[in-house]
């Protein structure tokens, strides 16, 4: 559990750290000393020729569905589980753990997702 709690608190700094450093970045790359400039649509032409953005596309395409079904498979497992544990307070408590813990899967994935479009000029899916 401490692990997750970590990775959670990691994934949380920085997606606060892409928040608030986006309109510096910006701001930056737009100063009166800055000419020549490529236009959005320029860096976006050579994003989406570049292979190593469309590797990072397809793996991000990739992890993402695999999250979503595993994420989704451990809800409705925990879910069948918690329906039989039945009076059994242990069974019930796993099931409600395996189920906060998918949701804190998902969540983290989320964050992580952010900063990856964040991170990458133009985002990935940009």
């Amino acid at each position: 559990m401490p692990k997750i709690k970590n990775l959670l608190v990691i994934s949380i700094f920085l997606s606060t750290l892409a928040i608030i450093t986006t309109p510096i970045v910006a701001l930056a790359a737009t100063g009166p000393n800055q000419v020549n400039l490529p236009t959005p649509t320029q860096v976006s032409d050579q994003l989406h020729k570049n292979p190593i953005t469309t590797k990072l596309n397809d793996l991000v395409t990739l992890v993402g569905g695999v999250v979503g079904i595993v994420v989704i498979g451990n809800i409705i497992f925990g879910g069948i589980q918690y329906i039989m544990a039945g009076g059994n307070p242990q069974a019930a408590a796993d099931a409600r753990k395996r189920i906060t813990n998918s949701v804190i899967a998902l969540v983290t994935f989320f964050l992580i997702w952010s900063f990856v479009q964040w991170l990458v000029p133009g985002g990935v899916f940009g």
